[in-house]
């Protein structure tokens, strides 16, 4: 009992427990929150989960560092690893580390002669990424040109028109499908899938660091007793049947050091 309410630190009862973390319009954050929940039932726990309204990627983190925002999913980095509370559980089997592409219709095929990184650096075309965001560091280690905007979201209309130096966006293999939904100005290359071995994790606020043990329990005991995998196939069933990863040329990019 005395273990318990330390963990919960004042945000929960003996086996509640409360995040409050980010949801998005387009429902990005369905899988994550669904794979807590039944994460922590599956251990004996209740979770609750207050949402946060759609924010931009640089005031969540804002929220993050400040206490607002208890927890949030993002890729694994040195410098996260320094700002906020990591629980190192990966939370997607490694797929957000697998990289499609979204490009104009008319370079659909762009792409189709690349069997290697070189390949790829060779046709010279820039990739839009966000501001701050893991990607950035990943792509100017191995030589590839990358445009960062501020607000990510602007990227899909400055590639479909290719008028402002952005050629394609690299999407993680769960948030393609979705992503393609809304922006039929572009379309999904059919190719290559760009891989770096990383994964998202649950970082937590330090004003929340004492729910990690807990946190990390549910998390491995999801992953180990399959909870994780039958939630991946059931929120992205679309994206393995439409992406078929197990076709595409992989194309492995490396980390910079020390991330």
């Amino acid at each position: 009992m005395v273990l318990t309410l330390l963990l919960c630190a004042g945000t929960c009862r003996a086996g509640e427990y409360t995040l409050t973390m980010p949801s998005f319009d387009d429902g990005q954050h369905q899988y994550y929150h669904e794979l807590l929940r039944q994460s922590f039932a599956a251990i004996g726990h209740t979770l609750t989960i207050k949402p946060l309204k759609d924010y931009p990627f640089k005031r969540i983190m804002h929220m993050l560092e400040t206490g607002e925002a208890s927890a949030m999913y993002l890729i694994r980095s040195t410098d996260r690893d320094r700002r906020f509370v990591p629980v190192n559980v990966g939370l997607t089997n490694g797929l957000i580390g697998k990289r499609i592409l979204l490009v104009p219709p008319e370079e659909v095929d762009a792409f189709k002669g690349v069997r290697t990184l070189e390949d790829f650096r060779k046709l010279n075309r820039t990739a839009g990424l966000g501001e701050s965001w893991f990607d950035v560091d990943v792509w100017r280690y191995n030589r590839l040109p990358v445009k960062t905007l501020a607000d990510w979201r602007l990227i899909y209309e400055m590639a479909a028109h290719r008028d402002r130096g952005i050629d394609y966006f690299p999407r993680g293999f769960v948030e393609i499908m979705g992503e393609h939904d809304r922006h039929h100005e572009l379309v999904i290359e059919p190719h290559l899938m760009l891989v770096y071995k990383r994964d998202f994790i649950i970082y937590l606020s330090q004003r929340d660091k004492d729910l990690a043990p807990v946190l990390r329990k549910a998390l491995v005991h999801a992953r180990e007793s399959g909870l994780m995998d039958r939630l991946l196939r059931k929120h992205y069933k679309r994206s393995f049947d439409a992406l078929r990863p197990e076709k595409r040329r992989v194309i492995r990019v490396a980390l910079p050091p020390g991330m």
